[in-house]
């Protein structure tokens, strides 16, 4: 199991090293959360490579969760619907 883990810490890994230089390029940044919401806070997901390598994050960091959290923890995350979003928007 900590094979698994470690695979996708690496993936993350990668993918924010991906997103960053995405942002870089594209002179955009990830939107703070100490900051108020703005549409234009979102503009780095404009970008395809931007947007892919976001998906892949939530993805594994999502099942990086379901490993490490308490079966209960992970089916309340699934039955109040915090899941739902991020695998929809993943398996796009």
């Amino acid at each position: 199991m900590f094979q698994e883990v470690r695979q996708l810490l690496d993936l993350i890994t990668k993918s924010v090293n991906t997103l960053e230089q995405a942002c870089l390029e594209n002179n955009t940044q990830l939107p703070s959360l100490d900051e108020p919401f703005h549409p234009a806070s979102e503009t780095f997901r404009a970008n395809p490579v931007a947007a892919e390598a976001v998906s892949v994050i939530s993805a594994a960091a999502m099942q990086l969760d379901a490993i490490v959290s308490p079966p209960r923890a992970v089916l309340h995350h699934v039955v109040g619907g915090v899941r739902c979003i991020h695998f929809e928007s993943s398996y796009k």
